[in-house]
């Protein structure tokens, strides 16, 4: 039997509408919370450390559209 020599490498496939999906999961009340706190939310990638701002106005209509 002949084995198969595969590369392997490691590629994250996270990407900001993925990290928006996160946080529609959020109740209205969560999201309020982080407009009012920070004006924004920060998302970062457990895989690749990889940051996804959401401003102010982007959670507003992430909070609208729920």
């Amino acid at each position: 039997m002949k084995k198969e020599n595969k590369e392997i490498y490691n590629k994250c496939n996270c990407n900001k509408e993925k990290a928006k999906k996160a946080l529609k999961l959020l109740n209205e009340q969560e999201i309020e919370n982080m407009i009012q706190e920070d004006g924004k939310a920060e998302l970062v990638c457990q895989f690749c450390n990889q940051k996804y701002i959401f401003t102010k106005e982007e959670l507003q209509n992430i909070r609208e559209n729920n």
